[in-house]
């Protein structure tokens, strides 16, 4: 079927369409070496080809033609089961992604972007991998331990020109010497074209973490002890061609908004530790479920420093630790009672108190190093579709902007903040409290006949510090 008549005749020149899809998935598994070491590997290939709405090539023999959004997923996985006599396990896994756009629309909703402002989506490292032992010590001690990566760490890129036929091939400069290097933006047509706007952009983001527990079972009384310790970082690298967009009003220039890159900056969580113990209780009719578990977070703005870009000079930051270092008390109940002793009917009743999980994003909002941008006035008085125009740092860190509508500079900057590129430096409240919620619940259970049950329940979250508190240092 077709539901684009309508829309073509209001405007649309070529709608979403599918180009190809496949899959492909193998898988093999099986004894190495009878009762003892195990493996299971599978591999899938799939990918979605889509055209773009709206979408075209705008140069060269491809001109006209629509855009096609090759999406492609390679995986693969691996994992070995070893046995060590008859009471020890140890198991280790890698699965292995590679996810790859080669023209993937980032334009902003309700714009037509053109095949060469569409960017290259690959990644990097992205995988998943993990090892952990389970030791039966005896019939009821129970030992665990184990390490896990997952590393998610991914690139967007212009367009590579020399892929273009009719492109200039001159890469990724500061300052280009063709206006077709530059991303454009018709604010009015609602149009991107020429070039990505978004530069070479790298994320970084890894995950360590470290578990241990140990159980002790008799049936009736099972308590577990144990830890889980995360770590990790996440990076961010920007740069940009001349570092700005060029916005038009049908067809006519207008504004720049520019941006403060080169930029790198790098937020670090030194710990997402949680130790636990918690114990079930039969006795009877009743179980009990009591539960505890200390919680500590940790996290740091790591220090950098940035080249200087057309807007923006070196720029050097320093540390800061602990943004924040919290430390938590967990406490948490359940309650079951047999309400009959034929195990048809249950009550059971729980309350707990859960932290809201955090990363690298409490450290994010403080840090000062971060990708900015602002909208200025552009008048291309030399009628060269090149907004020219920069800023000038002295030693002494005075900002010399370029006199607006003389020769060599098309950008008003005398809007601009003098704070431009580095956000003022601002600091949590010293009362913050990590943010967490207290769920009770309550819930009645009963078998009506054999393999069907009715249950009502009522459950109950009240959420707390869930208003964060800044202050500006002087």
């Amino acid at each position: 079927s077709d539901n684009t008549k309508d829309a073509i005749a209001a405007g649309l020149k070529a709608p979403d369409a599918l180009n190809k899809v496949w899959d492909i998935n193998l898988a093999e598994g099986g004894p190495i070496k009878k009762d003892k070491l195990w493996f299971f590997t599978s591999g899938r290939d799939w990918g979605v080809y889509q055209y773009i709405a709206n979408s075209f090539y705008r140069y060269g023999p491809q001109a006209g033609q629509q855009t096609i959004d090759d999406a492609r997923i390679s995986s693969g996985m691996f994992r070995l089961t070893g046995r060590i006599q008859d009471k020890h396990k140890i198991a280790g896994y890698l699965d292995r992604i590679r996810k790859f756009r080669g023209h993937e629309n980032s334009a902003p909703a309700g714009y037509a972007i053109a095949g060469e402002a569409t960017d290259i989506r690959a990644p990097k490292q992205y995988y998943t991998s993990e090892i952990k032992y389970t030791g039966t010590i005896t019939s009821r001690f129970l030992l665990e331990s184990g390490f896990a990566i997952n590393n998610e760490s991914y690139s967007l890129t212009p367009l590579d020109p020399s892929s273009v036929p009719g492109l200039p091939t001159s890469g990724i400069n500061p300052l280009p010497t063709t206006a077709l290097n530059i991303p454009k933006r018709d604010t009015i047509l609602q149009t991107a074209y020429d070039a990505y706007d978004g530069g070479v952009y790298y994320r970084e983001p890894i995950r360590k973490t470290l578990m241990t527990a140990a159980s002790y079972v008799t049936g009736s009384h099972n308590i577990k002890l144990g830890a889980q310790w995360g770590f990790g970082y996440f990076l961010r690298q920007r740069r940009e061609t001349a570092d700005l967009v060029q916005l038009y009003r049908s067809g006519v220039p207008a504004q720049v908004i520019i941006h403060n890159t080169p930029q790198s900056n790098q937020s670090n969580m030194n710990a997402d530790l949680g130790i636990y113990l918690q114990d079930s209780w039969n006795l009877g009719r009743i179980t009990i479920n009591p539960g505890v578990r200390f919680e500590h977070f940790n996290s740091s703005i790591q220090g950098s420093s940035n080249l200087p870009g057309r807007f923006v000079p070196f720029r050097t930051f320093t540390d800061r630790k602990n943004v924040p270092n919290w430390n938590d008390i967990s406490p948490r109940f359940g309650f079951a009672w047999d309400i009959q002793g034929n195990g048809k009917t249950a009550l059971k009743v729980g309350a707990g108190k859960y932290m809201r999980a955090y990363s690298s994003g409490f450290a994010d909002a403080y840090d000062p190093n971060f990708y900015t941008s602002a909208t200025l006035t552009w008048n291309d008085a030399n009628a060269d579709n090149i907004a020219q125009g920069g800023i000038n740092y002295l030693a002494d860190g005075t900002r010399v902007p370029c006199v607006y509508q003389t020769a060599g500079c098309e950008i008003d900057f005398s809007t601009l903040p003098t704070t431009f590129g580095v956000k003022p430096p601002v600091s949590f409240a010293s009362d913050i409290r990590r943010p967490f919620q207290y769920e009770m619940n309550a819930s009645l259970q009963r078998e009506i006949v054999g393999g069907t049950s009715m249950t009502l329940s009522y459950v109950r979250r009240d959420y707390r510090n869930i208003d964060r508190k800044s202050t500006r240092l002087n």
